[in-house]
């Protein structure tokens, strides 16, 4: 699965991002990357679907704390 992400601009950002949909269940890989103006795209393996209230909880809080406010920005299977 690809996802693109906004509100990711540096490093830390990418690690947050990564960090927080590694940590969904079902997710067994997941690569970051920033592509530019605030995005990144996101490269994930899934064991299982996983519904996209589960992304949109894991980027929240992953934003906590951050000056950023990480949000799905589009998705492609």
């Amino acid at each position: 699965m690809r996802m693109y992400v906004s509100g990711v601009t540096c490093s830390r950002c990418v690690e947050r991002v990564r960090n927080a949909l590694a940590g969904i269940p079902g997710v067994t890989w997941v690569t970051v990357e920033v592509i530019g103006e605030g995005r990144a795209r996101a490269e994930l393996v899934l064991s299982r679907e996983i519904r996209m209230g589960e992304v949109e909880e894991a980027l929240e809080k992953a934003s906590q704390g951050t000056p950023h406010r990480y949000s799905m920005a589009g998705i492609e299977d």
